[in-house]
């Protein structure tokens, strides 16, 4: 037997793919219907079987609480999950690249505790490098508005979706030296970046076999596309193109119309706005991703080694019709996802799909929208005057019609002596009061059902608003019921950030970013209203010490988290690193400069005090001499008069005793 072609290798493939997709289209009409009730439900629509049931001549109005509640729960999701932060982490025990390693033993020579320290302080650079890179990306492919779009289709629905990360090029703008000239100029070159894609939930086919959405090995996407969109799939000049250009040009020419055909779900949903088109000539491609063996991705010419023909690796196929246009092998490791869903019910495990909030409010969005009829149509029929008249009392020709200021002229005869009026009101009872009371129960049922109270949407009344304590523990216990909602949000990022570090890992594999990582979402943020969360930011400051915020708060994000809680756009009130950087530098400048100035002022004053104590110290001196002299004078002329007192006493003794020498001759 002839040994198959890879042509006819993928004619069979895309075949066998083609029925498995028409075998999920199938399996998924039961949850159309669902989703159909859902989109009715928040636009406001009755189901054909209900609006078939209401009379022509009654009330047909539909009080829309639940997209009123949606969207406030909508509001409150994109609000909470954009303050969840990341973190990408290195792994308790990080290993690193053989260069990297070898670098490190050189340079703490072979003493192991350091070795480990440089190890781990290696892999925490490497990761802030990566968190870095990976946060500038989310904010470069506005990631924000994607996230939002999936929350929305998943408070709807009870999923959305995105896929990703899709690659990208885009032209980026550096400057080099000419060599010639020695200047700078301007180089465009190309690059690689990551992006992902919202998925409607219409055009999402999972298996519905799968025991739940995270086990599935095989799910279909459909994608319409213009004849021009399709055309610029075929390149004939580029080798390394995925597409099978000769499959899509020689298809073109046989539908030159296109393939598409409005699903039946479509035509219900344009049916319900009133909108009228056709289908046009528009192309829907099937793509395909899941899971094949080794030995089935080698048969269809992919290189795969040895010890894993054996194992399953994701793959990506896109039919036109049954005809495979594209093939691929996702160059992501088996436990990354391409397509990252966020469940708005994460703990209903019955169900591929999640419960929609519409669904989750249906009953009581029924009881409302009945009490409602109930209510305009009793108002219809007794908002109006209704008599009765007897029209025996009444002159003959009389106009009966009821208007303002009328006189009606009574007919006075033997007949008519009761005491019955001509005409009298009658009143009938509209039951009004009863029926807001049933209103009013549906609605506060939908509270309790949605778990979305008045208290959380603003309708807050009591002493307990009168303090910040007591608006913070309603707004907390408002939003305890989100928690489980954000739990799947975090598995949601979780997946998309995970698949980004692989990205990069894959397409942009730098130095500085190459480490053992871990993907981490911050879950300590509190569930409380973001002025309450403002407020105590700010009193937490005021309690701290001086001394404790210099060294252990961070100012800048400090400043940004209150201006958050505020809703006001930090970016261009915060200085950015550079400007920061440079006003650190200025301030060490000038905190150089006066460092400078004291000292000499320091210096010059001690100069002074040096000359000022040798001044003193010279007049101590001096008045030490000089006590010293006239002590020594005053001792000299002591000596000198007694030595004068000695000579003039010696001088009278010998006068005494020549005079007794003469008087004895």
């Amino acid at each position: 037997m002839a040994k198959e072609s890879r042509k006819e290798k993928l004619e069979k493939l895309g075949s066998a793919l083609r029925a498995e997709f028409e075998r999920i289209k199938r399996d998924r009409l039961p949850l159309e219907e669902r989703w159909l009730r859902s989109y009715r439900q928040w636009k406001g629509i009755y189901d054909p079987e209900i609006e078939c049931a209401i009379p022509a001549d009654r009330s047909h109005t539909y009080p829309r609480v639940t997209r009123v509640k949606g969207l406030h729960l909508i509001s409150r999701l994109i609000d909470l999950s954009s303050e969840r932060n990341f973190d990408i982490e290195p792994s308790p025990v990080p290993s690193i690249q053989n260069d990297d390693l070898v670098e490190i033993v050189q340079q703490v020579q072979g003493d192991p505790d350091a070795i480990e320290k440089a190890i781990h302080k290696l892999a925490r650079e490497r990761a802030d490098n990566l968190k870095n890179r990976v946060t500038d990306q989310l904010k470069e492919m506005d990631y924000e508005a994607t996230l939002n779009r999936v929350i929305k289709s998943g408070v709807m629905y009870g999923a959305g979706i995105a896929c990703g990360p899709l690659t990208n090029s885009v032209t980026r703008r550096k400057w080099e030296i000419e060599p010639s000239s020695g200047q700078y100029v301007p180089v465009y070159e190309n690059e690689n970046v990551p992006e992902f894609e919202y998925v409607s939930i219409w055009d999402f086919y999972p298996d519905m076999s799968a025991p739940n959405i995270r086990s599935m090995d095989k799910m279909f996407r459909t994608i319409r596309l213009a004849r021009h969109d399709i055309s610029n799939l075929i390149d004939d000049d580029d080798e390394d193109s995925v597409y099978e250009s000769d499959t899509i040009r020689k298809w073109l020419e046989e539908n030159p119309h296109g393939n598409y055909a409005r699903p039946n779900y479509q035509k219900q949903m344009d049916e319900d706005e009133e909108i009228r088109v056709t289908d046009g000539d528009y192309y829907e491609l099937v793509s395909f991703y899941g899971y094949m063996s080794g030995q089935e991705l080698e048969d269809l010419g992919f290189d795969v080694p040895k010890q894993s023909l054996s194992t399953s690796a994701p793959l990506e196929v896109v039919l036109l019709d049954d005809k495979v246009i594209k093939i691929r092998t996702s160059p992501y490791p088996v436990d990354v996802p391409y397509y990252h869903i966020f469940i708005l019910d994460p703990d209903d495990d019955s169900r591929i799909v999640g419960e929609s909030f519409p669904e989750s409010v249906r009953d009581s969005q029924m009881g409302i929208c009945a009490a409602a009829r109930q209510i305009s149509d009793n108002s219809a029929v007794v908002c109006g005057p209704m008599v009765e008249i007897d029209t025996q009392k009444l002159r003959p020709g009389s106009d009966k019609t009821l208007k303002s200021f009328q006189v009606f002229e009574r007919e006075n005869n033997s007949l008519n002596q009761d005491d019955n009026p001509a005409i009298r009101n009658v009143s009938i009872d509209s039951r009004i009061t009863e029926l807001l009371a049933v209103y009013n129960m549906w609605k506060d049922l939908m509270d309790d059902e949605s778990m979305i109270p008045p208290v959380s949407m603003g309708n807050v009344q009591g002493e307990a608003m009168r303090t910040v304590g007591g608006v913070s523990q309603i707004a907390g216990a408002a939003n305890m019921t989100l928690r489980n909602m954000l739990r799947s949000i975090d598995r949601y990022t979780e997946s998309v950030i995970s698949s980004l570090v692989e990205w990069n890992y894959e397409f942009k594999p730098t130095r500085d970013i190459l480490g053992d990582t871990t993907v981490v979402i911050d879950k300590s943020m509190s569930l409380v209203a973001k002025e309450i969360r403002g407020m105590r930011l700010i009193e937490t400051l005021q309690y701290l010490p001086e001394r404790i915020r210099d060294m252990h708060v961070k100012g800048g994000e400090l400043a940004r988290q209150v201006f958050d809680t505020q809703d006001i756009n930090s970016k261009n009130l915060l200085n950015t690193p550079e400007e920061v950087a440079q006003s650190q530098q200025a301030q060490a400048e000038a905190a150089q400069v006066a460092l400078e100035l004291d000292r000499a002022r320091a210096n010059k004053l001690n100069a002074s005090a040096e000359a000022q104590r040798a001044t003193t110290a010279m007049r101590l001196q001096k008045q030490e001499a000089d006590t010293l002299l006239a002590g020594r004078k005053q001792a000299f002329e002591e000596q000198s008069a007694q030595s004068d007192r000695e000579l003039e006493a010696s001088k009278v003794l010998g006068d005494l005793a020549k005079a007794r020498m003469n008087e004895g001759s």
